[in-house]
């Protein structure tokens, strides 16, 4: 049911736009629409905005450090069926897929980049589990009242300060000094 409007300031009705009570009125459609869906009406307008930018890259055009390369498209089979060609573009997208997947996986660069990211997953889950259990943790253990916002901001000011300080002490030591026991793959030495 949509919430009534309330009276425009102008008091003739011009169509503006109110916010009120955590809802979207849009008077010229007659409709009110909530928080989540006026976000994802701006992703909608955001995605649209940026479709003629998509159209207008150039196919076969690769930039690279050597510089700019126009590669030439392959042609296109003449008379060819719609669904052959479809099935063709989903075959030449899985084989490019996988060797994408393949090279990523030979180095072991990729290994540590997702061991990294495991890490700042478990980092993540335990800051929301901290912000589920933390206030009401604190209010019984502190009483009513108690500044547990405050309490909690210490970590986080703690984190601003003391991350530059660490690292530039942590400068003057090598790499390879602290990753061999930090880190759960090791690197690979070359043979020669």
């Amino acid at each position: 049911m949509p919430v009534p409007l309330p009276p425009c300031i102008c008091s003739t009705g011009c169509g503006r736009i109110w916010v009120n009570t955590g809802q979207l009125t849009l008077p010229w459609v007659g409709t009110s629409l909530t928080t989540y869906q006026t976000l994802f009406l701006a992703g909608l307008g955001l995605e649209l905005m940026m479709l003629p930018l998509v159209w207008w890259m150039r196919p076969g055009l690769e930039v690279s450090d050597e510089g700019v390369k126009i590669i030439a498209a392959p042609p296109k089979a003449a008379g060819a069926n719609w669904l052959d060609t479809l099935s063709s573009s989903v075959r030449n997208s899985a084989r490019n897929t996988v060797r994408l997947f393949g090279g990523l996986f030979q180095q072991t660069g990729f290994y540590r980049l997702l061991a990294f990211l495991l890490l700042i997953a478990f980092l993540k889950l335990i800051f929301m589990q901290m912000n589920y259990v933390f206030p009401e943790f604190g209010i019984r253990e502190l009483g009513e009242g108690a500044p547990v916002g405050k309490l909690w901001a210490i970590n986080s000011l703690l984190v601003i300060l003391l991350v530059p300080v660490i690292g530039a002490l942590t400068q003057r030591f090598r790499r390879t000094a602290w990753w061999r026991w930090a880190a759960p793959f090791p690197r690979r030495r070359s043979s020669s």
